[in-house]
């Protein structure tokens, strides 16, 4: 009597991006990955997306397997193509190699489609930010005399310092160490010309700079360099009108403040200059992360 075996394969990921940025934060808890889709992905779904067949008889995107040299031939080609940017190439060289048996960009998860798009329009963005730099640095100082003046200059103007100021300002809060300076710098312009950038990464960006340093301070907490960071970070995010997912520095400032005020309070007065700068500064940090002890 033939005896069969099915197994049932149930590929799905509930969505996690954020509504707002249409992207997936970083979650700590999938780490070495970015998120749990990738990691998932990377663990369960990516070690079944291939399988030999020993049976001509098959259906679905599978083709049979050949050899390890014929599969990393196909991807070499395949690969070389698609870092090219050429879509149609490419839609030709997975035609060649799998027949009528494909699959689209439209068939992958939400999340897998923006980043291989990311991936395909990364070049794209690189040459576009190149040709308004260029334009911006170029026109900067006519505008800049126009704008003295009170004269009006042609409004394509408006979408290039704007892009370009929106750039600045995200890698200055990108970077390791913050440039407060730089960033000062970059929000005069942006008032300048009366514009606000893109917000929602700028508040995106900020508030994971912000749980970053609290997690940090979090380790060594009698120190005043991260505290002194975090409020001038926070300061900024102010000014800046920012809406920020900062619960994580909240419950760490609320954790740390049960666990260690009151020794300072006895420090401070017992004369103890450092814990009375520490307490200054975990007040004000306490009023812009709106939380109380």
């Amino acid at each position: 009597m033939d005896r069969y075996i099915c197994i049932h394969g149930h590929f799905y990921q509930p969505p996690r991006e954020n509504p707002w940025l249409e992207a997936i934060e970083l979650q700590d808890s999938a780490y070495p990955y970015h998120d749990w889709n990738e990691r998932i992905t990377a663990e369960c779904y990516a070690p079944n997306t291939a399988s030999r067949i020993l049976n001509p008889d098959r259906i679905g995107g599978v083709r049979d397997f050949e050899s390890d040299e014929m599969f990393a031939s196909m991807r070499q080609d395949i690969e070389d193509i698609f870092h090219k940017n050429n879509i149609q190439d490419l839609i030709h060289a997975i035609d060649k190699h799998f027949l009528t048996h494909r699959y689209s960009l439209w068939h992958l998860f939400r999340d897998e489609q923006r980043a291989i798009l990311d991936e395909i329009f990364n070049d794209t963005s690189k040459e576009i930010e190149l040709s308004f730099r260029q334009i911006y640095e170029r026109y900067l100082p006519v505008l800049q005399a126009l704008g003295e003046r009170n004269i009006h200059f042609p409004r394509y103007f408006y979408p290039v310092i704007e892009f370009i100021l929106n750039m600045d300002m995200q890698r200055a809060l990108e970077d390791d160490a913050i440039d407060f300076e730089l960033l000062d710098r970059h929000i005069t312009e942006l008032k300048r010309w009366q514009m606000h950038g893109d917000r929602v990464m700028q508040g995106f960006i900020a508030g994971r700079r912000i749980n970053e340093y609290m997690t940090e301070w979090q380790e060594k907490y009698d120190e005043t360099t991260v505290l002194e960071q975090t409020v001038r970070l926070l300061k900024v995010a102010e000014e800046l009108s920012l809406e920020l997912n900062i619960w994580k520095a909240q419950n760490i400032y609320f954790s740390v403040g049960r666990k260690v005020m009151a020794t300072m309070q006895q420090k401070k007065n017992a004369g103890d200059a450092a814990a009375r700068t520490w307490l200054e500064l975990f007040d004000q940090l306490g009023n812009l992360l709106k939380v109380r002890i």
